[in-house]
């Protein structure tokens, strides 16, 4: 009887475990940017909208008083945003792509003035440095795991070539 409690309690304390570390794991990320006028001032109550290019799946939000605007769990994908306000010409970025638990930045808009008929149209570039948080997330694609030396195939180390990642000191492993 003491074993199977015993048992029971060991397998509770390791299931909470792979529930606790796996909670802080996720595959949707978020879309963020700011809209301003051509004075630098906030655009409130622009509608945003964000379409995905695959699917053509559509979400809709507004920028708040000082501009900001953010798409919270926004599932992986190459996406364009489309900005509509008053008097404003209508501003659209393609291209974005974003990759799971990522950050993304649209960047600060700045819309022209104008009528609604009238429309700005951007392509996104690939930003070379994350600025909008501390927080970092690679992508190692297939082709890399097939193409790429890793020291005694161990596709652990892989994740050495991802920006921020350092190699501690292991005993019993190749350094």
């Amino acid at each position: 009887m003491k074993t199977i409690l015993v048992c029971a309690i060991v397998a509770a304390a390791a299931f909470s475990l792979v529930v606790e570390s796996a909670s802080g794991q996720t595959t949707s990320g978020q879309i963020s940017g700011q809209v301003l006028d051509p004075g630098n001032q906030p655009i409130p109550h622009a509608t945003v909208t964000l379409t995905n290019q695959l699917t053509n799946a559509q979400r809709v939000v507004t920028t708040d008083d000082s501009g900001a605007f953010v798409f919270v769990s926004v599932q992986p994908g190459t996406f364009s945003i489309s900005i509509a306000a008053e008097a404003f010409k209508t501003f659209t970025k393609r291209d974005l792509m974003l990759t799971a638990s990522e950050r993304l930045s649209a960047g600060t808009v700045h819309m022209e003035i104008g009528g609604i008929t009238e429309q700005v149209s951007v392509v996104a570039e690939v930003t070379p440095v994350q600025t909008v948080s501390g927080e970092r997330s690679a992508l190692i694609d297939d082709k890399q795991m097939e193409t790429l030396l890793v020291p005694g195939r161990n596709y652990e180390d892989l994740s050495r070539i991802l920006p921020g990642v350092v190699a501690t000191a292991t005993v019993g492993q190749d350094q």
